[in-house]
């Protein structure tokens, strides 16, 4: 762990806010220090890796403080994160911060452990923190005022401490030194501390390393390069040991060290270690971050995507994602199966136009700014190393579209100003252009088919060369053609996606086939081509979609309707494991029996859009990809499965805003009751959904959904368990619910002391009637109904006010949204029972979006009076066309919701017709003097159920629909109705998902028949 010296020299180099700066905190540098930092910045840093796919969470996200000094997972499954500005604990949609306000005896934490009772330890700049049950308390050693903590390990029911002031032990709330630390080191800081299989404690500081076992301390001897001690790690029954710039492995049992050289300068401090689940070790140093491999460690730095090269602390969490704490924010490693290359890495040019491999290994990548050989060397791509051949270098220009090998050291090369013959060491040799019969001289594609014949494919046409001579194809098209892609198949036919032309298929002995929209296929562009091994081809079109063409003329589509993530498709592959992939304008697809799987930017790709014929496999297997911001590699054997069950956690009950303890009994009719949840799983936080059941109220499970918190408003009497599930983003579900229990009481007359209450009165009254007169029981009688049947009435009508104000709009009188929530599940279950009986006449519900036109500019001009006038005679108006099954609720502003229940969907637009003809009868007064206005209004109409299957869209997302027509009738000049309805065989298998497309463009789904749109008034 890095001590006060590395502290302060990040914060008075980064940070305004300086640091601590005392005689017993820190030390001058020496000279011998000074001239370590000019070692350290001249020594290079080993490059070759990819970039890598992170994700930074810094202040914007909640964080307190940019520099990360320790991140650390609890048991329960919450991210523990330590800053020089608060402790942070992120649960997957918030960072919660404590500072000093919250207990912490300073906002600087150096450290944060955790132990199985799920007390949290917290190592700072003044001391140890303890947060146990919600509390923090703080603790400093006798004689000591500040502590300042490096390290913390525990170990059964004692913490060991490490600190600036020497090696400290936490147990029964007792804090001591360690007796004979001073004397024995010589220096008391301790940076570090590590307990062995053999219940040992390993110590390392500024003197070096120690060990402690059966009370004794004693040295460690290490190599004169190990003198100072900046981590310790324990893997697999061996101690490795962080210093400066070496890594030093030490066996426990027989005391042998082996040292490990690192990619880093002489002297540069190592200040976290760790092994990820797979053995691979991860050291964090001001460097950049270290990873071990099979060809042994490589330096990662902001080439390869960190957002800092300092890198302070480091933790793998349990599904298996590595979080990096560095001096720009906490940086989150994803695994997966991509690794990208940009101009960073030594790219030659963002935009690679064509890519393929020689016998040797080498790929050939042909870029908008050159030719660019790239070798594979212990393991890695080193594109820093590569080979450019520009125009300097004899190609005629440094556009490069398309490479055809013809021989082991040779191959065409496809220009923007012709084609050029390029061999590996005597260069260019041979140039064919215009001269030569070229009808263009700006070449996109080339093949060299079975018979050893160059095929050119340029803007204005194509050639093919045979014996030093170009040819011409005889069918015009062909030879006219703007070839975008030449394949050859099995049988010896040549395939030509062209731009203008459609797919153009050569036979052998010369005749041409032609496909476009006529034939089954598309007019629009083809970008891309690849063949398949049972003789098919597949085709990438612009905007239509995948084709996929049989030599005999079938011809199957493929879109985005069948799960293909964008219908503009640049690139087309088909891998030797049968897979067909796709790179469209919204990212990646992959085809497997005809499932798609779609890959973005969180799974690693550089870019969303792909660049046109920038797809090629490799000979060991490996995917190339080309997008419009650099090169990526695909490995099949990379794919990311998260297997792990998430923790649910239930954070906060909460009755009107005060807290709920688990167990307690609520009042009768208690109000609001709120509850906060959380699902542990990092991997894709958005991607996490819930569902959640209130036992007592019913058994059933809610459908997933992304909410993090559930109200419940007026529960009745009884005993309740909330129950929640979270489930990650590969569908996996928590191995139990969270759970909290809690219940309401009985109104008074239904409890148990009431009722012993009136049978005490009545065996006094019976008592009574055996020594009073009958005349005096009677008048007793009498007076007691007429007292209680009183306080009943009153009762009554005072809940009756007091649930009608809560369901009821103050301005309009009309019910407010609590009440629609309190009503409309019984109108959606008797929807889902016609259906379901198939017996669904009058069986939909219908949702009317209502609002009133320019009503922004009557409140402008007239004032807020008048616009309360108009509303409340507007809400009459619409009131007079209702049926009597019909009802209104004030929505917001000038917008009111009609539900019109036991109706046929194509009826509703009778119901809005009647509402916006009576508005546009009426007369709307604005004051007391009779001024009056004409109005009108716009409606937006959708209807439950929604599509197929019936419960794929909920009654909320038809409400959002009905709002999305309001706007669509307001788009075509308002007054009018607009009735949105699904599709002729429209299939929506996630609502969300649907509603999501129809937000963001609700014409295009029109415009593809997924949506019907009608529309009066």
């Amino acid at each position: 762990m890095p001590s006060c010296y590395e502290r302060l020299d990040r914060e008075v180099g980064s940070s305004p806010k300086g640091g601590r700066k005392s005689e017993r905190d820190c030390r001058k540098l020496s000279g011998g220090s000074l001239a370590f930092l000019l070692i350290l910045a001249l020594m290079p840093t080993l490059a070759g890796a990819g970039q890598l796919n992170l994700r930074l969470y810094d202040t914007r996200d909640g964080i307190p403080q940019i520099q990360i000094s320790s991140v650390h997972q609890d048991e329960l499954g919450y991210l523990w994160v330590g800053t020089y500005g608060g402790l942070a604990r992120y649960n997957g949609n918030r960072f919660e911060v404590f500072r000093t306000d919250a207990g912490l005896s300073t906002s600087y934490i150096n450290v944060v452990e955790s132990d199985t009772r799920g007390t949290v330890w917290v190592g700072t700049a003044r001391g140890l923190c303890r947060r146990k049950a919600g509390r923090f308390d703080c603790f400093n050693p006798d004689n000591v005022d500040e502590l300042m903590v490096n390290d913390l390990q525990i170990d059964g029911g004692m913490l060991w401490v490490a600190a600036d002031e020497g090696l400290f032990v936490f147990e029964d709330d007792q804090f001591k030194p360690v007796e004979g630390w001073a004397g024995l080191a010589g220096s008391a800081v301790v940076h570090a501390l590590a307990l062995d299989d053999n219940g040992r404690l390993w110590v390392g500081g500024q003197a070096g390393l120690f060990l402690l076992a059966a009370a004794e301390l004693e040295r460690q001897p290490l190599p004169a390069n190990g003198s100072t001690v900046y981590d310790l790690e324990i893997h697999d029954g061996e101690l490795w040991i962080g210093s400066n710039g070496t890594l030093f492995r030490l066996d426990p049992v027989t005391g042998g060290i082996e040292e490990r050289a690192l990619p880093i300068p002489s002297g540069t401090r190592i200040d976290d270690i760790t092994f990820d689940s797979d053995g691979t070790l991860w050291a964090a140093t001001p460097e950049g971050l270290i990873r071990g491999g099979s060809e042994g460690p490589e330096l990662l730095t902001t080439r390869e995507g960190l957002s800092n090269n300092r890198t302070l602390s480091l933790e793998q969490d349990r599904e298996g994602l590595m979080w990096i704490g560095s001096d720009q924010g906490l940086i989150k490693v994803l695994p997966g199966p991509f690794e990208g290359f940009s101009t960073k890495n030594g790219l030659l040019a963002s935009f690679v136009r064509t890519i393929n491999e020689d016998d040797q290994g080498r790929l050939w990548l042909g870029t908008r700014e050159g030719l660019q050989i790239v070798t594979k060397r212990d393991g890695r791509w080193r594109f820093d190393e590569s080979r450019p051949i520009l125009r300097s270098d004899g190609l005629p220009d440094n556009r490069i579209f398309s490479i055809a090998f013809t021989g082991r050291e040779s191959a065409w090369i496809a220009t923007g100003q012709g084609v050029a013959h390029l061999h590996d060491e005597k260069g260019v040799t041979e140039l064919i252009d215009a001269g030569d019969g070229l009808p263009a001289e700006e070449i996109h594609s080339l093949l060299i088919d079975g018979g050893d014949r160059l095929w050119i494919g340029s803007t204005r046409g194509v050639r093919w060369r045979e014996n030093g001579e170009l040819q011409t194809p005889s069918d015009g098209k062909l030879a006219q053609a703007f070839a975008l892609r030449i394949r050859e198949d099995s049988a010896g036919r040549l395939w030509f996606a062209t731009l203008r032309h459609g797919l153009l298929i050569r036979e052998p002995d010369g005749t041409v086939a032609s496909y476009q929209a006529a034939e089954g296929l598309t007019d629009e562009m083809l970008w891309d081509i690849a063949p398949s091994p049972n003789g098919s081809m597949w085709v990438g079109s612009n905007g239509d979609g995948i084709f996929r063409v049989w030599p005999d003329g079938r011809i199957e589509q493929y879109t985005s309707r069948d799960g293909l993530v964008d219908d503009s498709v640049w690139q087309v592959l088909e891998d030797d494991r049968g897979r067909l992939w796709a790179y469209t304008n919204r990212g990646l697809s992959r085809m497997e029996d005809d499932n798609f799987v779609n890959y973005s930017e969180r799974d690693g790709l550089l870019h969303l859009e792909g660049g046109a014929t920038g797809a090629f496999q490799t000979g060991d297997g490996m995917l190339w990809f080309a997008s419009a911001d650099g090169l990526m590699r695909y490995d099949p054997d990379g794919e990311y499965s998260n297997s792990v069950a998430p923790p649910v956690v239930i954070e906060s009950v909460e009755l009107d805003r005060q807290p709920v303890e688990s167990g307690q009994r609520l009042p009768h009719r208690p109000g609001s009751l709120t509850i906060n949840y959380a699902g542990l799983s990092f991997q894709d936080e958005d991607a996490v959904r819930f569902r959640y059941r209130l036992l007592g109220a019913g058994e059933r499970w809610s459908e997933p959904t992304d909410n993090r918190q559930v109200t419940y408003a007026n529960l009745g009497h009884g005993e309740y368990r909330f129950e929640v599930m979270a489930r990650n983003p590969d569908g996996v579900w928590s191995e139990h619910p969270d759970r909290f229990e809690f219940s309401v009481d009985a109104p008074f007359w239904a409890r148990t002391w009431f009722i012993l209450l009136c049978g005490a009165t009545l065996a006094l009254l019976v008592w009574g009637v055996i020594h009073l007169r009958l005349r005096q029981i009677e008048a007793t009688r009498r007076r007691l109904q007429h007292l209680v049947g009183s306080r009943t009435a009153e009762l009554s009508e005072a809940n009756d006010r007091l649930r009608h104000m809560a369901r009821s709009d103050q301005l309009t009188g009309l019910p407010n949204r609590r009440y629609l929530f309190d009503r409309i599940g019984d109108d959606i279950a008797r929807s889902r029972r016609a259906h379901h009986d198939d017996d669904p006449v009058n069986g939909d519900v219908a949702f009317l979006m209502v609002d009133l036109d320019n009503f922004k500019q009557i409140n402008d001009v007239h004032g807020h009076d008048a616009g309360d006038r108009i509303l409340l005679e507007f809400s009459r108006t619409l009131g007079r066309q209702l049926r009597d099954s019909d009802y209104m609720i004030r929505w917001g502003g000038e917008e009111f919701l009609v539900v019109a229940c036991q109706t046929e969907c194509g009826q509703a637009h009778q119901i809005a017709q009647r509402m916006i003809e009576g508005v546009r009868a009426n007369r709307f007064t604005i004051d007391d003097a009779g001024q009056d206005l004409g109005l009108t209004c716009s409606i937006g109409i959708a209807c439950y159920p929604f599509g197929k299957p019936n419960d794929a869209v909920d009654w909320e997302q038809v409400v959002q629909l009905a709002d999305v027509a309001v706007y669509q009738a307001k788009g075509a000049g308002r007054d009018r109705w607009v009735q949105l309805e699904p599709g002729e065989g429209l299939v929506v298998s996630s609502g969300d998902e649907f509603m999501q497309q129809v937000k963001e463009d609700p014409d295009q789904l029109i415009a593809q028949g997924q949506l019907r749109r009608r529309e009066g008034g």
